[in-house]
């Protein structure tokens, strides 16, 4: 049996190897990866749930699948903080 570490880096390894044998995939996967904050393995995994976002039609349904909604405050010339909702999305 091969000590975890070996293991992860070979599953790793894996992960890497499937999403790069789909040009459409890759694609996807090089513009999630973009986004500050967000891996390889956390869009894999993202990709996995979604079924390669095929379930959602539009972001709304995305976001409400994820319970989440960044919301920024703002008023004119001024920013504010940027904060993340649980509030619910009108379709």
């Amino acid at each position: 049996m091969l000590p975890v570490d070996h293991q992860i880096a070979f599953i790793k390894e894996a992960i890497e190897k499937h999403l790069a044998s789909d040009d459409d995939v890759l694609r996807k996967v090089k513009n999630i990866v973009a986004i500050k904050g967000l891996g390889l393995l956390t869009v894999a995994v993202l990709l996995a749930e979604t079924n390669g976002f095929l379930l959602f039609e539009n972001v709304s349904q995305l976001v409400s699948y994820a319970g989440y909604d960044v919301v920024e405050n703002q008023s004119g010339l001024r920013t504010g903080k940027i904060k993340i909702s649980k509030k619910k999305i009108p379709e």
